[in-house]
């Protein structure tokens, strides 16, 4: 599990915040991952690596759209995944965010869920 810093803001605490969630693709397929793309020249070697990394660049995509991304935590979930870029990448991506913004991120593909660890 990894809690991206970076992401995290001070706020109320009564706050009505919600974690989301998705199962990210291989393959650079992921929306923040094409945008990201796009603004370096589809440099796919120069994608950051580094999970911290990763976080900024959902954290910044988000952002882009106007959703605040209050936290992020990356769950390793599958042990085996196909090979294919449509598959899954093995973790879950999960996202607190307020819930002004859930049915947005409902109709991008996320789900309500809370971090689940092993």
């Amino acid at each position: 599990m990894l809690v991206c810093a970076s992401c995290q803001h001070s706020s109320d605490p009564g706050e009505n915040k919600i974690w989301i969630a998705t199962d990210p693709i291989q393959c650079l397929g992921n929306p923040w991952e094409q945008a990201w793309l796009e603004e370096h020249d589809g440099d796919y070697d120069s994608y950051p690596r580094d999970r911290r990394e990763q976080h900024e660049i959902i954290c910044d995509f988000y952002a882009d759209m106007g959703v605040q991304i209050f936290n992020i935590i990356t769950v390793q979930t599958y042990d085996i995944v196909c090979a294919a870029c449509f598959c899954p990448a093995g973790y879950t991506l999960y996202l607190l965010v307020h819930g002004d913004d859930v049915p947005a991120m409902l109709e991008l593909g996320y789900h309500i869920s809370a971090p689940y660890t092993k």
